[in-house]
């Protein structure tokens, strides 16, 4: 369902990732994705690697020139799309599609190199070779070869978008530095200590803490319906804590009830489990 989203990475003092996402911004779908992502360490140092070297947040002109490119593409295929365009971005750009939401983090781990010399084997399912020339875009080094034997990865920072208390509706934010996924629902006034202080105007929402999961913990958690579980008990302790009643609760519980429990209950927490498990394994609920 359509349920807007904002997957962020916070990394070296600065925001490096604000993947806007329009479908299934629940924990139990996009925050279960990232939690059986973070579960595996491995995952965690090569996100790292990716964003170090494997991505880039194009200039207007690059952009101009993805989109004619996306375009293009589009009439060389006669595209009928739901909405027209978007084809085209998940063939070429899945780094820049709506749909991709968690799975970016997949994307961004892959392009780094494997282990043992580049060996990528491991990082993900037989799809992967395909995955790979979907999202290798980017700039040329200067010999004319893709830099590293890859294109780098296109990002947007869709930051503005936390303060759209209307809209955005689910904000996760992993910050590497202090080896943390804060859950962020709803809206509310800025105060001087919130993590999106300095995003938007002095007046302007931003998104309404629920709970912060350290690393370590996500390590120890069992599986999906134990992260998702843990994020209902901190949102239903602020509810009851401002004096709403279990009736408000109401809308995220019977989501809670509606989702694929077969899909949830596939526990990644294994060290030899491929980067993008939350990302194949549950296509049918995108």
């Amino acid at each position: 369902m359509g349920t807007r989203h904002l997957i962020c990475i916070f990394w070296r003092g600065k925001w490096v990732l604000a993947q806007y996402g329009q479908f299934d911004g629940y924990p139990e779908y996009q925050g279960v994705r990232i939690f059986r992502f973070l579960s595996v360490a491995r995952n965690i140092e090569r996100l790292k690697a990716g964003l170090e070297n494997h991505v880039y947040e194009p200039s207007e002109e690059e952009l101009d020139a993805i989109y004619a490119e996306i375009d293009a593409w589009n009439e060389s295929n006669q595209t009928q799309a739901f909405v027209p365009g978007h084809e085209g971005t998940d063939a070429l750009y899945p780094s820049l599609s709506r749909k991709t939401s968690a799975k970016i983090l997949g994307i961004i781990a892959r392009a780094a190199p494997g282990e043992a010399g580049g060996d990528s084997s491991g990082l993900g399912d037989e799809d992967d070779d395909d995955d790979d020339n979907d999202i290798n875009h980017g700039p040329e080094s200067s010999t004319g070869a893709p830099a590293g034997g890859k294109k780098k990865i296109p990002l947007r920072l869709e930051l503005d978008f936390a303060n759209n208390g209307l809209y955005c509706e689910w904000v996760y934010v992993i910050d590497l530095d202090s080896e943390v996924l804060e859950v962020f629902g709803g809206s509310e006034a800025k105060h001087a200590h919130h993590r999106f202080k300095d995003i938007g105007g002095e007046d302007a929402s931003v998104p309404a803490f629920i709970s912060a999961f350290p690393f370590s913990d996500i390590f120890l958690m069992t599986d999906g319906d134990d992260f998702v579980g843990r994020v209902a008990k901190a949102l239903k302790e602020q509810r009851h804590a401002r004096g709403e009643t279990d009736d408000d609760d109401d809308d995220w519980d019977e989501t809670q009830e509606a989702a694929p429990s077969g899909d949830m209950d596939v526990d990644e927490q294994h060290e030899g489990q491929t980067v993008e498990a939350a990302g194949h394994q549950d296509a049918n609920m995108a």
